[in-house]
């Protein structure tokens, strides 16, 4: 059986939204200084993969990528690759904050605006997640050599 799904020449992984929590979770737990790169891919980024080959070589090179939106479910079952479910970066983010907040993992949020860390702020404020959060801080230009 094979493992991935090909939209538009991306191999998108079918992993369910548990299997990529468990599976982040390993890495964490492995504790390495090497940088996992996640990329949640929608179906934005699925076309603009089409002409920009610089963000094509980001999304093919990254550790995981993840079905993040409907569109890209729906396409990968019309050609019988039946991802299992979309993995949003939304959804991850707030499973990974709970799996953290049980075991000890403290987060710095790097790359979002100042806006975007108020928002984050706030969902921990409303629910039980009691994080470590040494900081954030917004990348305010990014350089690929």
């Amino acid at each position: 059986m094979d493992t991935h799904a090909k939209v538009m020449g991306i191999r998108f992984p079918k992993r369910t939204l548990n299997e990529t929590i468990e599976q982040l979770s390993g890495v964490i737990a492995q504790n390495q200084s090497k940088l996992f790169h996640v990329i949640t891919v929608n179906p934005e980024i699925t076309m603009a993969c089409q002409n920009d080959q610089s963000l094509r070589t980001i999304v093919d090179e990254a550790d995981m990528i993840t079905a993040d939106g409907i569109g890209i479910v729906m396409v990968s079952r019309v050609k019988g690759g039946n991802l299992p479910e979309r993995v949003t970066g939304y959804d991850t983010l707030l499973r990974l904050l709970e799996s953290g907040n049980e075991q000890g993992w403290s987060f710095y949020f790097l790359g979002a605006d100042p806006a975007t860390s108020e928002q984050v702020r706030g969902v921990r404020e409303k629910s039980s997640i009691s994080l470590r959060c040494p900081g954030a801080s917004a990348a305010t230009r990014l350089t690929l050599a």
